[in-house]
């Protein structure tokens, strides 16, 4: 088993939750709007062109109230999980990582929902810290306090992985719906480096990366059909 000291800190939207279904579906459903794209035909951060009301499009100002009333409704409570996400996060806990969750969701009302979505959905543990920034927050402050070279970060959105790297953690990029690349925020101009797009392709990503961890010769590390010895 790898060190119990390594951390692993997930992003939640797009990584372990399908936000973008769950939001769009919200959308649709309780405020009658039209959606012009299905969720994994996404290519912009900014979702209000997708978004139509009597024929036109939404204003962005709209969107993003609608944005911040979602996350206090019924529905932020059930947003659905990926497909795996759940043996994932058991995997590496598992494993021995000590598993964190850094979201940009909102306020108090919106942590609650968040916490009760992990714990119902995906067997989120009482054990493994959530922290709740507030609503598109960065989230570059709070990584700048996880250990450097003992810390791995998974993210959906490029510009918070280069945020993580700048704090001088090892910083994955993962999309659970790989098709979604946002390029209104530059993601298209980044794709000369591959984002990992399935658990298959994220647990070796994660095992390269762990082999060049130092560690005690015996210790190795096991997630899913992967193994490594970490020395």
């Amino acid at each position: 088993m790898i060190n119990e000291d390594v951390n692993f800190v997930l992003d939640i939207d797009g990584v372990i939750l399908d936000y973008v279904s769950g939001f769009m579906s919200w959308m649709r459903e309780r405020q009658g709007l039209q959606t012009i794209v299905a969720p994994d035909k996404i290519e912009r951060y900014d979702l209000s062109p997708y978004f139509h009301r009597d024929g036109k499009q939404i204003t962005f100002s709209e969107f993003r109230e609608r944005v911040s009333q979602f996350s206090l409704t019924e529905e932020f409570k059930h947003i659905p999980a990926f497909e795996g996400a759940e043996e994932f996060l058991q995997e590496l806990s598992n494993s021995g990582f000590k598993i964190h969750a850094v979201t940009s969701c909102g306020n108090e009302v919106a942590a609650k929902s968040r916490k009760y979505c992990l714990e119902r959905y995906v067997g989120w543990q009482s054990n493994w810290p959530l922290h709740v920034l507030p609503l598109g927050a960065s989230k570059q402050a709070i990584l700048s306090k996880f250990p450097k070279g003992r810390t791995f970060f998974l993210d959906d959105l490029h510009s918070n992985i280069q945020d993580a790297r700048k704090v001088g953690l090892t910083a994955i990029w993962h999309k659970s719906a790989p098709e979604t690349v946002y390029r209104d925020i530059g993601e298209g101009d980044v794709l000369d480096e591959t984002h990992t797009g399935s658990w298959i392709e994220l647990k070796q990503k994660l095992e390269d990366h762990l082999i060049s961890l130092t560690a005690s010769p015996d210790q190795s590390f096991t997630v899913g059909n992967h193994s490594a010895l970490i020395g």
